[in-house]
């Protein structure tokens, strides 16, 4: 494992760079280790990358999230994806999850 980050925040869209460094904030504020992508990309690229640096959780947020206030997690490792999350069910999710 070559990141001490737990979750890997996606940064998908144009525009939702506020919405999404709120996310991450939120994360990081409940105790949870977040990186951030640090550009705007494709999710299939940003996926692999949180794969190449053993990352198991995903938050997806891209424009579609942004305008719902939800997010969608992705477990890298059994490929499992809730969506439609609000921030309090993802930080809740997030727990149960990381050791």
């Amino acid at each position: 494992k070559s990141s001490t980050a737990e979750v890997l925040v996606t940064m998908l869209d144009a525009g939702t760079e506020q919405f999404v460094l709120s996310v991450s904030r939120q994360i990081r504020e409940a105790g949870i280790k977040v990186e951030l992508f640090p550009e705007i990309g494709k999710l299939g690229n940003q996926l692999k990358y949180a794969d190449r640096k053993g990352i198991e959780l995903v938050v997806i947020a891209g424009s579609r999230e942004a305008e719902s206030g939800s997010v969608s997690l992705k477990n890298m490792k059994s490929g499992e994806q809730k969506n439609g999350l609000s921030i309090v069910q993802l930080i809740e999710a997030l727990k149960a999850n990381v050791p």
